[in-house]
Formats: C-alpha cells, structure tokens, sequence
C-alpha cells in the first residue's frame, strides 16, 4: 500500500508516490489578476475626458465671444450708415439755404422746441433764420430717434476774420453727428475714440 502526499508550493504541488516525488501544476479556479497597469489605464482616461471637456469649453466660449464681437461690429456699421444720412440731410438743407447759413444761423443752435413758424420751403412768410430753426429743430429730433443718445452741432469757420457774423465764400462748416455707440452712457464729447466718449461722424462742407 503505497503512501500519498501532497505537498503545495505557490501554483504547484507535489505528489509523493511510492517514494517517487512527482511535481504537477496547481488547477486556480476562478481566479482573477488585477494589474496596475491596468489601472493607470483608466485613470488616463479619465484625465484625457476631462482635458477633452475643458477643450470644447474654451471653445464654446471662443464661438459665443466671436458671435458677441459681429453682433456689436455690424450694430457700429449700422450706426455709421445712419450718421451719414443724417450729416448728408442736414448739409443738403443747408445749401437749400444759403443765406441763412451764411448768416451764421445753422452755427451752433440746437433748439429746444419747434420754431414759429414752422417753414417747410423758403417763402415769403419764413426768413432765412426762420427756416434754419427748422431745418435744426427736425434734423435734431431725427438724430434722436435713430441714434442712442443721437445729437449733433455744426460749427462755422470764416474764410475772412474781419467779417464778423457773416460767412463769405469759401467758408467751410463741420457737421457733426454724436450718438452713444456703447450704450454704456458715456457724454464725453471729444470725438476720442475713448469708451468715455460718444461715437462721433464728422463732414465738412464748403461755400
């Protein structure tokens, strides 16, 4: 009768039969090895998720500014396009009456409220200052309503000094046109550029 035993030793065991050692490999069932390597795996993914969302975030916010930017640069552009329709109404008035501005009585007047007369042509029942106080007084309330804070001035430079309160030829007259552009309140009337300042649209015209 022979003598059996078994001896384990890591993943092999040894059976001893009649004196004769005989090294066999050990059965593991169910057995399941976890390696490092693979959970470094999944911790760099977890990381290239996240640098991968902050990505597209930064993007997003780069597409949302852009949009911001065009909307604000098409809004200026249409701001432009309307300051020069009222700079070119205002100067086409003027040379519709010359001797009122010759006068010096588109310079600098903003009126407050509507002349009396109100004259919509030159006739014989309006003066030249007559129809340029209404000429500035409807060119005025146009700026504000279609321009944010919409104001403008005209200011007059004598070609001859010495002739007080008249403009002879060659004269020449700035008009310009200011609106909030920022919509930021600003009242600084400079023509700087800065924030602080309105938007401005300058023309000269010449007698």
């Amino acid at each position: 009768m022979s003598k059996k035993f078994r001896l384990k030793m890591s993943n092999y065991y040894v059976e001893n039969r009649c004196n004769s050692p005989t090294v066999r490999p050990l059965k593991v069932r169910n057995s399941r090895v976890i390696s490092s390597q693979g959970i470094s795996e999944k911790g760099f993914t977890m990381i290239e998720v996240v640098i991968a969302m902050l990505v597209l975030m930064v993007g997003l916010l780069g597409i949302a500014s852009m949009q911001t930017y065009g909307v604000q640069a098409t809004m200026k552009s249409h701001q432009q396009a309307i300051a020069m329709v009222q700079a070119q109404d205002i100067a086409d008035r003027i040379r519709t009456n010359i001797s009122g501005l010759r006068s010096t009585q588109y310079t600098n007047a903003i009126p407050g409220a509507a002349p009396n007369p109100t004259c919509i042509a030159l006739a014989a029942t309006c003066t030249p200052a007559e129809l340029a106080a209404t000429d500035l007084f409807n060119w005025q309330a146009e700026n504000a309503a279609s321009l944010p804070l919409g104001q403008g001035s005209i200011t007059c430079t004598d070609i001859d000094a010495g002739t007080a309160g008249t403009l002879e030829a060659g004269s020449s007259c700035i008009i310009t046109l200011r609106w909030d552009g920022n919509r930021n309140g600003a009242e600084g009337l400079d023509c700087s550029g800065s924030i602080l300042d309105l938007a401005c649209l300058r023309m000269r015209v010449m007698l």
